[in-house]
């Protein structure tokens, strides 16, 4: 049991504190510990002044728009293929060129190539065969076979004059296996991801950026890269049309003209900020300080970034996610009524506005006030509804990567693929500069997308690649078949005045070489109104030299001979061949100048 209770007589307890500046020895403070005590007490701070204010348009940072729009190219781009190869310049077809020849020469000599492999007989390639093979891939992407080697197929359902007339197809086939843009031998070390790609990356976006000036407003946002192979930085969002690939970061203007893109390497990869604000900022790094405005959506979207951007002299305008850092509570926990708004802004004049359609919209800007406008439904062209401003304009701008991602898919060349650099490389050189190419040639020429679409300018671009200039649709030098027989007028007629009709005696012949008796020969021949016997079937596709020679060579034989040269044609009835004239047919060629009859032809007079 203690010494000390309280149940004691004699127990007294400790006196109290009480504040009083006590010098008793028996206090348990001193004056200096009172002292200190107060001196560590915190001090409640003063409750912050309110950062969000009711909006009323004054607080908005006016910048002004200091830029010129348009393309920059010269006069000298007429034809498509000009255009092009404003982006595929000189440096980027050097580069393939090289790299693939490398390629081809570094695994004839470090790997087993026997004698009877297609790599033993390379030979290296040059720049005008290297646009060949660009050429027909875009030709793939326009005539999609189910596979490659049928393209030189001699079936009839593949058969086709266009790949056969570029090269063949084993060397065809030999360079997209040694299609490179890097040394990966020299590079097999290197910890930088995109090492096979990354020179052709960056050629690519500086002629894109040097092409066009963008005008007041320009989009961020990702696309695609349909992939399923084995790479690190292979991507899934299942939102997307392929929801396995590579991620690409752009930024576009209205038309769907892309200015820059970056490719995703992964959380992991060192040197590449991978933060939404760093990425939209680096996107934009040249088109900051004019007064233009980005527009972004919610996963870039956020007042860390708005802030930047209106140090830089740029507005923001895009949605926002409720769990972005800084939002006034007040807005994102508001119940709203279907068409009801609430909105505040910030000294700086960051407008955070929430908008209630079928679902809660959040939204961020800072150029818009609060005000509604009229616009016309998507559904039901007839219809109109009020949105506010800002959401409007938000519409309006957001689909440029979209419109650009449409315009790319049509009649893609893309092919399954284990290289997924090659597969990059055919979205960036046939998807992205192929529609920037489509978009500065048609403002170039001032032509509308209903008159002339993409895969029109695709067409002419695969034809000057080739070296096809004909504008029909036959290929080199062969003539045109023609489904119908096609004769000259002929005047022989009977002794009651009548046109006498008679047989093609070439269908007749080929007829019986096919096995027919004479009387289905003749039933079976074509007869018209024509001119006798050596009437030129341009549906047979006859040999004209050699039909002149025979008819002449056959009339002489007959005349040698003391016999009788038939005459124009044979009656049928015995009364009108009693009725025919004696004068003997004479053979001779259509006059050259005579406009109604081909020169190419016989006639019988």
């Amino acid at each position: 049991m203690s010494d000390f209770s309280d149940s004691d007589s004699d127990y007294q307890p400790p006196p109290l504190w009480d504040g009083s500046n006590s010098t008793s020895s028996d206090s348990c403070l001193s004056q200096d510990d009172v002292s200190l005590l107060h001196e560590s007490t915190p001090v409640p701070p003063e409750p912050p002044r309110p950062d969000w204010h009711q909006p009323n348009g004054s607080r908005q940072k006016r910048f002004p728009l200091d830029i010129q729009p348009g393309i920059n190219i010269s006069n000298n781009c007429n034809r498509e293929l000009d255009i092009f190869r404003l982006f595929l310049n000189q440096d980027i077809m050097d580069l393939m060129v090289q790299m693939t020849n490398c390629y081809a020469n570094k695994v004839k000599i470090l790997k087993v190539v026997t004698r009877n492999m297609r790599l033993a007989k390379w030979t290296d390639c040059t720049e005008e065969e290297i646009l060949k093979f660009l050429g027909l891939l875009i030709f793939m992407g326009l005539n999609k076979l189910p596979k490659i080697s049928d393209y030189w197929s001699n079936k009839k359902l593949y058969k086709n004059e266009i790949a056969r007339q570029a090269m063949s197809r084993n060397r065809f086939e030999l360079l997209l296996r040694c299609w490179h843009f890097e040394d990966s031998f020299f590079h097999a070390s290197n910890t930088d991801r995109l090492i096979k790609i990354r020179r052709l990356v960056q050629l690519l976006t500086a002629t894109f950026r040097n092409a066009k000036t963008p005008g007041e407003y320009i989009t961020v946002d990702e696309t695609m890269v349909a992939f399923r192979g084995r790479i690190k930085f292979m991507q899934y969002i299942p939102g997307k049309r392929h929801k396995y690939g590579i991620k690409l970061f752009k930024v576009c203007d209205d038309d769907g003209y892309t200015y820059d893109l970056i490719v995703y390497e992964g959380k992991n990869s060192s040197g590449q900020t991978n933060t939404p604000t760093n990425l939209v900022m680096k996107l934009c790094q040249p088109y900051l300080g004019v007064g233009r405005s980005v527009v972004t959506d919610n996963y870039y979207t956020s007042v860390d970034l708005a802030q930047q951007l209106l140090q830089n002299d740029t507005h923001l305008i895009g949605t926002l996610r409720r769990n972005r850092k800084g939002l006034p509570k007040k807005v994102v926990q508001e119940k709203l009524n279907k068409g009801e708004m609430i909105a505040l802004e910030n000294n700086d004049g960051i407008l955070i506005l929430k908008w209630k359609d079928k679902r809660d919209v959040l939204a961020l800007s800072t150029k818009h006030s609060v005000g509604f406008v009229t616009v016309t439904s998507k559904r039901n062209r007839n219809k109109k509804v009020m949105k506010p401003t800002l959401i409007a304009d938000y519409n309006k701008h957001k689909c440029s990567i979209d419109l650009s991602d449409q315009m790319a898919s049509y009649a893609k060349p893309a092919r399954r693929s284990i290289r997924w650099f090659q597969k990059l490389a055919i979205e960036l050189l046939f998807s992205t500069a192929v529609t920037n190419a489509f978009i500065i040639y048609k403002t170039h020429k001032q032509l509308s997308s209903k008159k002339y679409t993409i895969t029109d300018f695709r067409e002419n671009l695969c034809l000057q690649m080739l070296g096809i200039t004909s504008s029909s649709n036959s290929v080199g030098s062969l003539p045109r078949r023609q489904i119908q027989h096609k004769f000259s007028k002929s005047t022989l007629t009977d002794h009651r005045g009548r046109l006498i009709r008679r047989r093609c005696i070439h269908c007749y012949k080929k007829n019986r070489d096919a096995g027919l008796s004479a009387k289905e020969a003749r039933d079976q021949t074509k007869k018209e109104i024509g001119l006798f016997l050596f009437n030129f079937c341009v549906g047979a596709r006859h040999d004209l030299g050699n039909i002149s020679g025979a008819a002449l060579t056959w009339q002489a034989g007959r005349a040698a001979a003391g016999r009788r040269v038939p005459r124009a044609g044979r009656a049928s009835s015995s009364k009108a061949r009693r009725a025919r004239g004696a004068s003997a047919a004479v053979f001779r060629p259509y006059s050259a100048q005579s406009d109604d009859e081909p020169d190419d032809c016989l006639q019988v007079t």
